[in-house]
């Protein structure tokens, strides 16, 4: 997938200044039918990237003894 700014170039050029997708395709050395994908697009919203899970290695052996603690501690009668 080609980067938003490139994108909102391609759909400027085309789009707004009225180039053929084969001047665009030239200009930013992309096929002329990968211009034409993205200038026709009724609206472009770019993907969001989800945040990846990273490993810990000190916590993950024992999180989920730690996790049934918390919830143990959760049903028991307050001291105070």
């Amino acid at each position: 997938m080609l980067e938003v700014t490139e994108i909102n170039y391609i759909r400027q050029q085309v789009n707004g200044k009225g180039h053929t997708y084969a001047e665009v395709a030239r200009r930013t050395n992309r096929d002329p039918r990968t211009v034409q994908k993205y200038a026709d697009l009724d609206e472009f919203q770019p993907e969001l990237k989800g945040k990846k899970h990273q490993p810990s290695p000190v916590m993950d052996p024992v999180k989920e003894i730690v996790d049934q603690w918390m919830k143990e501690d959760l049903k028991k009668k307050k001291k105070y």
